[in-house]
């Protein structure tokens, strides 16, 4: 699971001093929204606005939250996608896309794959995007900054609606692997009708501040749709039935409204991660292990088809089940990448405390 621990202490200290629990707190979320409380809808606009920089401000009307990320992007789904329609996602993913897309969209989940050479978020990809779309058109008649703008050239081309997942948008640092690494470029940033001539309606954002506090199972995801009202309107209307906790709501209100706590944090949570990533590329680099680089996010991906092909099975696949129950039956759990260009590569996450990453070995 990709759950940063390493400023655990911090928050829960700053929880522990900061959250005020309200009597509408006990009432239901929609009761909450209609007093004079300030709620997530009031506060991530404004942290939105302050990291990454849209062009145009974010307000409580452009947003629609629910509980946790999975379910803003399963609504999502389910109101832009018919029956049958596919959903276009760069391959390897999270592995649970498949799942939010059906249910209750009762989308396809497209994965596309571009050869290992290519870079599938960048401008080189598009042509496997195309080259995609076009067999499950046919399948179905028959039964950075530069990539962004390529992508929404493409979503206007083939009138697609396209989301960004912007999750890690705060969470880019450096390391010995990319020292200098490439800022984050939010969509919103970017004026995509004159750069693209993408119509604003079908560009969305997928957020949350889970992942940037280390609380992901206070489940709080968003979409922000600055150009399609009628979007955010029935999304919001959706999830009046799958609301976020108020607790949750007390606990993230306060921290997103409180810079003089947020800044450090999400500063000192990068220098942490950064040290954390450093470790698991000491220990890959001591054992010869190849590694995509990483300079975001909580996890980076291992290519273990040296090891996998020490284990018995008939093909790739069987030989790393054995190789992932090896690994379970030690008492440590890195789960495959999924569809992918390298069929035996591996995501290992690195936020964890020192001592757990002793337990499972990962430190030499």
């Amino acid at each position: 699971m990709a759950e940063n621990c390493l400023m655990n202490e911090e928050l829960i200290e700053y929880v522990n001093k900061s959250v005020k629990i309200h009597v509408n707190h006990l009432k239901y979320r929609q009761t909450l929204t209609r007093t004079s409380l300030r709620t997530t809808e009031d506060a991530l606009p404004e942290y939105i606005n302050a990291t990454f920089h849209p062009l145009k401000n974010v307000s409580k009307e452009h947003v629609a939250i629910g509980p946790g990320i999975g379910a803003v992007i399963s609504e999502f789904f389910w109101h832009t996608c018919e029956d049958g329609d596919g959903v276009l996602i760069v391959a390897p993913c999270y592995g649970a896309f498949d799942r939010d897309a059906r249910h209750p969209g009762k989308a396809d989940l497209i994965q596309v794959v571009t050869p290992p050479e290519v870079d599938p978020l960048s401008l080189e990809s598009i042509p496997f995007f195309v080259n995609a779309l076009e067999k499950f058109n046919e399948r179905h008649q028959e039964g950075g900054q530069q990539a962004l703008i390529a992508f929404a050239e493409f979503a206007q081309k083939y009138d697609l609606h396209l989301l960004v997942d912007e999750v890690y948008g705060n969470q880019v640092y450096p390391s010995s692997v990319v020292p200098v690494p490439p800022p984050f470029v939010s969509v919103l940033s970017l004026d995509l009708a004159h750069l693209a001539g993408c119509n604003p309606e079908r560009v969305h954002v997928l957020t949350g501040p889970g992942k940037d506090f280390g609380a992901s199972g206070w489940k709080c995801g968003a979409i922000i749709s600055q150009a399609n009202r009628p979007l955010v309107n029935a999304l919001n209307a959706a999830l009046i039935f799958k609301p976020v906790s108020t607790l949750s709501e007390a606990a993230f209100t306060t921290i997103l409204s409180d810079r003089a706590f947020w800044e450090p944090f999400l500063a000192e949570n990068k220098r942490r991660v950064s040290a954390a990533l450093e470790k698991v590329v000491e220990w890959c680099r001591f054992h010869s292990i190849p590694f995509a680089p990483s300079y975001a996010g909580q996890f980076m991906v291992l290519d273990l088809a040296h090891i996998v092909e020490k284990f018995d099975g008939d093909d790739v696949e069987a030989k790393k089940d054995a190789a992932v129950e090896a690994m379970r039956k030690a008492g440590v759990w890195m789960t495959p990448t999924g569809k992918d260009q390298y069929p035996a590569r591996f995501r290992i996450v690195f936020v964890l405390p020192p001592d757990t990453l002793q337990v499972g070995r990962i430190f030499p």
